[in-house]
């Protein structure tokens, strides 16, 4: 890249005014270096090590300039291929890292490998001293306003180029592969830091292949000035490194959501891998098929238009509730539109809702209906038999002694004759009643098209089957007790909730006041 010999002396000029783009060009590349450092993205300080390995250029190039004897322009020349060497791989590396997205992030780790050859490179010019297959024979030729350095181009300066080109090319394809895919916002953005990239590699092969009056070691360090201010144009116009450009194939790979993209016919044109693990097909068995060919799918989902379902896909032995959003998009009068599937695995969203509702449904100790659940229960049961002219009935029932029982052998022996009276109860009940805890110690229950009599016999024998339960190990005798008071509608007489709740617990009190341990109604 750097073929240090010349084609000829340079007219008079001021020593200064020869230095000076050189000097501009360090300047403004250590400044945009120091800018992008700063910022915290992906590839900014990949970005900053472009442009401090330019400072390094053009400051060993203008150093070398202004040394008056050999040893000196050798000195500087070495600190010049610092910069060049570092320069090439900091690139390949910034066109990988800054636009590669999070997901892919340290996947892929190729142009670090490059890192020992790079140095190799760097060990092998500086050492050329001592083999002389760099620069040959370097000698000093007479020139105004500075002595030249001039060597031949050894074997090793040709291994340099090939490195440092193939590179270059390779960081240029990079960068227009992401220009093609990139959004609009992110195409201009892609499409500036390309144009800085290229504006000093393209002067210097025009100098390589003498188009321009330069010789090529005068005009790559000059030119990246004004590739450098390209970038921080970038970097306040379109907020370089705040903004990373994601390219349409990265989000459509790496999406969680399955997306299918079906043509006019339903036929599947394209699906990304999110889509082919929840279908267990590969893509190119899939393309061209029809989506009815996948049931659960349906083609009325997508004729419609847009809608959402939810679907149960059983797939290699495993079970999966996914919601489908389907959409047509791209419709017009020239243009009939595709649609778009995208699946979303909601079955942990349906346990947390599920959680949810038995945290709000049900009592947290037996697992019953909570008194609030169980009466809005009833107060549709109810609404119904008197729309139907039907019978329902309603049974109260309390634990006897219950508050001795939680003194004398304490709060554990009455949260297991908590639970284990509304199992009892649950187990004897049928699966259309209403079951719930009502307070503290007290059990509902609703008994739709239920009248008194075959109310009054469920009562006796919940009763009867709660009294048989050994659940107390530690008292005399090992069990609980209940008092039931029933009540019940008879068909054709409406009755509220309320006026049945009033009559249960009545009920209930002069079974307590009986002697407990007994069904009464009245």
């Amino acid at each position: 890249m750097v073929r240090l010999a010349c084609r000829g002396t340079s007219p008079t000029m001021s020593p200064i005014l020869y230095l000076l783009p050189y000097i501009l060009s360090a300047l403004i590349s250590l400044w945009v270096g120091l800018i992008a450092w700063r910022r915290s993205s992906p590839g900014s300080r990949l970005f900053a090590a472009v442009a401090f390995s330019e400072t390094i250029w053009a400051v060993g190039y203008a150093l070398q300039l202004a040394a008056p004897g050999l040893s000196g322009k050798l000195f500087w020349n070495n600190i010049q291929f610092l910069g060049a060497v570092a320069a090439p791989l900091a690139y390949l590396g910034f066109s990988i890292e800054f636009y590669r997205p999070p997901a892919a992030r340290g996947a892929n780790f190729t142009w670090k490998s490059l890192i020992p050859l790079a140095v190799l490179m760097l060990v092998f010019i500086w050492s050329d001293g001592l083999h002389g297959l760099f620069r040959g024979q370097p000698v000093l030729s007479p020139g105004e306003p500075f002595n030249r350095l001039v060597f031949p181009n050894g074997p090793g300066f040709i291994a340099y180029t090939v490195y440092a080109y193939s590179l270059i090319v390779l960081t240029t394809l990079i960068f227009i592969s992401r220009y093609l895919y990139a959004g609009q916002l992110y195409r201009v953005q892609v499409g500036i830091v390309l144009l800085g990239v290229l504006i000093p590699w393209v002067a210097s092969l025009l100098a390589y292949f003498s188009l321009v009056p330069f010789e090529l070691h005068q005009i790559t360090p000059a030119a990246f000035g004004p590739g450098n201010l390209i970038i921080a144009w970038a970097l306040y116009r379109y907020r370089l490194f705040d903004l990373l450009p994601v390219a349409r194939d990265y989000l459509f790979e790496y999406m969680q959501e399955g997306i299918l993209v079906l043509d006019q016919n339903l036929r599947i044109i394209d699906l990304n891998p999110a889509a082919q693990r929840i279908l267990a097909v590969e893509k190119f068995s899939a393309i061209g098929r029809n989506i009815a060919d996948f049931p659960p799918f349906e083609k009325a989902w997508f004729e419609r238009g847009y809608g959402k379902v939810e679907i149960v896909i059983e797939r290699e032995g495993t079970t999966g509730l996914y919601e489908v959003q389907s959409s047509l998009v791209g419709e017009s009068a020239g243009s009939p539109g595709i649609y778009l599937a995208v699946l979303r695995d909601i079955q942990e969203r349906k346990r947390a809702e599920e959680k949810l509702r038995r945290l709000a449904t049900t009592d947290p100790l037996t697992g019953v209906f909570n008194r609030r659940q169980v009466i809005l229960l009833a107060e549709r049961e109810i609404a119904r038999a008197r729309k139907a002219c039907l019978p329902v009935a309603v049974i109260l029932l309390d634990i006897d002694h219950f508050k001795h029982l939680n003194d004398t052998i304490g709060h554990r022996a009455g949260d297991k004759a908590l639970k284990e009276t509304a199992r009892a109860c649950q187990e004897n009940l049928r699966s259309g009643d209403i079951f719930g805890r009502y307070g503290g110690d007290e059990f509902i229950a609703i008994l739709p098209e239920t009248g008194l009599e075959i109310a009054l016999g469920v009562a006796e024998r919940l009763r009867q089957r709660i009294e048989a339960l050994p659940v107390l190990e530690y008292s005399q005798p090992p069990r609980v007790t209940v008092s039931l008071g029933v009540a019940a509608s008879d068909p054709g007489c409406p009755s509220s909730l309320d006026n049945l709740l009033e009559q249960a617990d009545r009920a209930l009190y002069h079974a307590k006041e009986s002697g407990r341990n007994r069904v009464s109604f009245l």
